[in-house]
C-alpha cells in the first residue's frame, strides 16, 4: 500500500498572501473588527443576536460566512451576556416594588404568584440564589463538643509551628 504523503505546511508568505486576499475579500465591517475600529458595545443587538455582522448599509445579505474569527464569537458570545445582565438590573427596582406590594397586602390577587416568581428570577439572576441551609444531625446523648471535637482534629501547638515533637 502507498504511503500518503504528509501535506506541506504553508510558507509565512503562502499564509500572509492568503490573509490579504482575505481581508480584501472581506466586508468592510469585517476589515474594521479586524483592526479595532469596531468594538463589541458598537454591534448593533441584532448582529449580537444572529452573531453575525451586517452589511455597511445596515442589512444582512447573503449566507452566513461558515466561519468567522474565534475573537468575534466570543466578543458576541459575552455581549449578549452583558446585555442581558443590564436587562436583568434594569429590573431590579420592579422587582422590588413588586415583592413590597405583595408583602404589604393582605390579599393577594390570582396574578401575585407569577409575579413573585418572576421577581425571585429577577434576584437570583442579578444577586444570586440564596445559599442552602445545611442540617447537621447530631447522635442523641453527644454534646456539641463531642461533635466539633470529631470534626476539628487536636494539634499541638508545636506541629502548627513546623516542629514536630513525638
Amino acid at each position: 500500500m502507498a504511503e500518503r504523503a504528509k501535506p506541506r505546511r504553508p510558507t509565512r508568505k503562502q499564509v500572509k498572501e492568503k490573509t490579504v486576499a482575505v481581508v480584501r475579500t472581506t466586508s468592510p465591517r469585517m476589515q474594521m473588527w479586524m483592526s479595532g475600529q469596531l468594538k463589541p458595545e458598537d454591534l448593533t443587538d441584532e448582529e449580537v443576536a444572529r452573531g453575525r455582522l451586517m452589511d455597511q448599509d445596515g442589512h444582512f445579505r447573503g449566507r452566513p460566512p461558515s466561519m468567522i474569527p474565534r475573537e468575534l464569537a466570543m466578543a458576541f458570545r459575552s455581549e449578549s451576556q452583558r446585555r442581558l445582565m443590564a436587562w436583568f438590573q434594569e429590573m431590579v427596582p420592579d422587582a422590588q416594588r413588586a415583592y413590597k406590594e405583595m408583602l404589604n397586602s393582605r390579599h393577594l390577587q390570582p396574578g401575585d404568584a407569577a409575579r413573585l416568581r418572576a421577581a425571585e428570577a429577577v434576584f437570583e439572576r442579578v444577586i444570586g440564589k440564596v445559599g442552602q441551609e445545611t442540617h447537621i444531625v447530631v447522635d442523641k446523648g453527644r454534646s456539641f463538643e463531642d461533635v466539633t471535637a470529631d470534626v476539628v482534629m487536636d494539634l499541638d501547638m508545636d506541629e502548627i509551628e513546623g516542629e514536630v515533637i513525638e
